[in-house]
């Protein structure tokens, strides 16, 4: 029932077609349902998958985790997590799951039903950005998320790749000195955050509403962490639109609250 309320013909045209990979699993963690996205992560053909458990697509080191996720599931809860699938050509990728709870009319739960998306690059970029400062250029200039360098103390902007003003619609000068709070439509909760930088070093965000120059609101998911660039420290910050993917969870909890008509 749970893999049915998605495959309604009013919704197979949304989710056949999202980016955002969609799959439905049984209580046992059984697959029962992916879109082609879903297949094209994790590598395997989507009649593959329907004969797979979720713990098959996951690396080992992992399972607990899926175990833990499971379980908040059973109790009614949806998350937000990272984890690492094997590809069926033994490439190891990085994903990262909102996965909410599948209950039917008579209150038991039936199953998961999640979206996935690919970050391996995200995270690489990210790992090797901490690892060589040489590299950063290449990365900062070729991503296709908002990067920008800014002051620790006045939370000035010194630096911004070409994606920066493209999603916020400044041009490049108009970008450097200006502090990276104007983008922030919650310039308090911003504040806390830049603090949680300067404190721990680092700060993952995954949902905060951003302003583009015209005024218009989006959603965004960001990271920002402290590093060392020509011997001064500064910090870097992410901003990644994450406008469909909000769109995709409101269809995903739209799908597992109601039931099938």
């Amino acid at each position: 029932q749970a893999a049915l309320r998605v495959s309604d013909e009013k919704y197979r045209t949304l989710v056949e077609n999202l980016r955002v990979g969609i799959g439905v699993v049984d209580s046992e963690e059984n697959v029962v349902f992916v879109n082609p996205s879903f297949a094209e992560i994790c590598g395997y053909s989507m009649v593959q998958l329907f004969e797979m458990n979720l713990t098959q697509i996951v690396t080992a080191n992992e399972r607990a985790k899926i175990n833990e996720e499971s379980e908040k599931r059973r109790n009614g809860l949806s998350s937000d997590y990272e984890t690492i699938i094997t590809r069926s050509d033994g490439e190891e990728r990085v994903i990262k799951v909102h996965a909410t709870p599948i209950f039917g009319e008579d209150g038991n739960f039936e199953g998961t039903l999640a979206s996935v998306e690919d970050i391996t690059g995200y995270k690489r970029a990210e790992n090797e950005l901490r690892e060589s400062e040489r590299k950063y250029r290449v990365l900062f200039e070729k991503n296709s998320d908002a990067i920008f360098i800014y002051d620790p103390d006045t939370t000035n902007i010194l630096d911004a790749n070409e994606a920066t003003s493209r999603m916020y619609g400044y041009e490049k000068d108009e970008l450097l000195g200006m502090s990276c709070l104007n983008f922030s439509a919650e310039v308090d909760q911003s504040v806390s955050a830049l603090k949680r930088v300067r404190d721990d070093g680092q700060v993952y965000v995954p949902l905060r509403y951003h302003q583009k120059k015209d005024g218009t609101i989006f959603n965004v998911e960001i990271r920002s962490f402290a590093i060392t660039l020509d011997d001064k420290n500064v910090m870097f910050g992410v901003s990644k639109d994450i406008t469909e993917r909000q769109l995709a969870y409101r269809e995903i909890e739209s799908l597992a609250k109601f039931p099938r008509e």
